[in-house]
């Protein structure tokens, strides 16, 4: 690995960024072991997913007397990596459909430390990362790392009335609106508030003998869901019990990472 990448590390990130980690592989994948054993293959991408180590239950309160609103923020803890897991799975299937000659190497996503670093790992000049994912990632041939972290952006949900949502979003949640007026796309039938799943992250591409980010995604997926079915039409949050809750979001993940894993490695994009 070329040491340019190494070199933009100053002191001062090396110290903010410079936690110790251990990477455990989960899979290694793809190539032909009896056509190519002297060939090295010409892509190793590393997947890593950080975006789902916490859920963001996002409320949204309008303030009394303005046109402003806020939305209050709680952020719940996931056990065992349920969607990071998901996410990278994902990333893999789409990347080797779309490159058969691609190698992927499947990170452990349960990684706090980078976890809490996410934002900080690709800034405008590239690639940022601590030098222990810097020498992980040099130890294990990768050419390429595909990095999932969370992106914030503007709440833009989408229901039958059209885009819907104040504030902003980042990363994995579920949007609560108890206020709104809505109606249902199936039914023409109207209650108060809705239940909208979104997933707000940034997929990319980063080779790691420049350190430059060479493709990126930017992936703000949300739907509504018309709570006047649900056990309780009084409170959108219980349209869903917990488990359906974590399908959905699973499921809307899966979709997101799939396509737009897709078109990073698609030959004509």
């Amino acid at each position: 690995m070329s040491r340019t990448l190494l070199s933009r590390l100053t002191t001062a990130s090396r110290k903010a960024l410079g936690v110790p980690i251990m990477l455990c592989i989960v899979s290694l994948l793809g190539g032909n072991p009896v056509f190519a054993q002297n060939v090295e293959p010409a892509r190793r991408v590393a997947v890593l997913s950080l975006m789902g180590g916490s859920l963001s239950i996002v409320t949204h309160t309008p303030s009394t007397g303005t046109h402003l609103s806020q939305n209050e923020v709680e952020d719940r803890a996931v056990p065992n990596g349920i969607f990071d897991k998901a996410a990278t799975a994902a990333a893999d299937e789409a990347a080797r459909k779309s490159d058969p000659t691609v190698v992927t190497i499947l990170l452990s996503p349960q990684q706090p430390a980078l976890a809490a670093i996410q934002d900080k790992m690709i800034d405008a000049q590239g690639f940022a990362a601590p030098p222990s994912l810097v020498n992980s990632l040099n130890e294990l041939r990768a050419t390429h790392l595909l990095l999932l972290t969370k992106h914030r952006d503007s709440a833009k949900l989408q229901g039958a009335q059209g885009f819907m949502g104040s504030g902003t979003l980042s990363g994995l949640g579920y949007y609560v609106d108890r206020h709104l007026h809505v109606k249902s796309a199936d039914t023409g039938a109207t209650a108060l508030g809705f239940l909208a799943p979104f997933a707000y992250f940034k997929i990319s591409l980063v080779d790691l003998n420049s350190g430059d980010v060479v493709k990126q995604r930017l992936v703000t997926v949300g739907s509504t869901i018309f709570p006047g079915d649900g056990p309780d039409p009084g409170d959108p949050w219980a349209v869903l019990d917990a488990t359906q809750k974590a399908d959905l979001l699973r499921d809307l993940v899966k979709r997101a990472v799939e396509s737009n894993v897709t078109q990073i490695f698609d030959a004509k994009s």
